[in-house]
């Protein structure tokens, strides 16, 4: 059984609308994406980064901790669009 801890984090004006676009942009490429792709609940690893701004390691740090889960096609890791809108609403943490 894992072990659950609720931390709340404070953050500013700006970084909370900054999360708020982050989010805006996801559920925009949801709606684009879902009516062009069969995968349109997923974004690329490569969208994902644009989205949230990390990198290939904070990813890798996330599927390893198992805090994020993934599916790779190929070389091309892909994330369900649910879940990276968890991170924003829940401040995106290193």
């Amino acid at each position: 059984m894992k072990n659950t801890i609720n931390q709340f984090v404070m953050v500013s004006e700006e970084s909370w609308q900054q999360l708020i676009s982050k989010l805006d942009a996801i559920e925009s490429s949801l709606g684009t994406k879902a009516s062009r792709s069969p995968i349109g609940e997923y974004l690329t690893e490569k969208e994902a980064k644009q989205v949230l701004g990390k990198s290939t390691t904070w990813f890798w740090n996330k599927r390893k901790s198992r805090e994020l889960r993934g599916k790779k096609s190929g070389n091309v890791w892909y994330y369900k669009i649910r879940d990276l809108q968890k991170f924003i609403e829940n401040g995106v943490s290193n």
